[in-house]
């Protein structure tokens, strides 16, 4: 996957305004100080689908909140030998959250 900078509203609008002036794509990423590509990638997409901002990506939701991942750290936290599974299990017992093994040993990793 790219490396991306995030090229944040205000300036895509800008760059989307002076599109709109026949200003090139060269001319456009000499005023904004930015690589050919990026400005042609986002005029491309306004013309395209006629957006100036970058939709919200999509992708699977998460099984567990933040606030579930922090207790599942606790309960870590609490007994360090504790498995996975048992750990799972509690969390099954007192949220209406059905998590695996696997589910519950990532936010112990990190």
């Amino acid at each position: 996957m790219a490396n991306r900078q995030k090229v944040d509203d205000t300036l895509r609008m800008k760059i989307v305004k002076l599109h709109k002036q026949n200003f090139t794509v060269r001319e456009i990423a000499e005023t904004v100080n930015r690589a050919k590509s990026v400005i042609g990638r986002i005029v491309k997409t306004y013309e395209d689908c006629g957006r100036v901002f970058s939709p919200n990506k999509t992708g699977r939701p998460r099984k567990t909140s933040h606030r579930q991942n922090r207790a599942i750290h606790r309960i870590a936290l609490r007994d360090r030998f504790t498995t996975a599974a048992a750990i799972s299990r509690e969390i099954q017992d007192t949220n209406t959250v059905d998590v695996s093994r696997s589910t519950v040993s990532r936010p112990c990793m990190r």
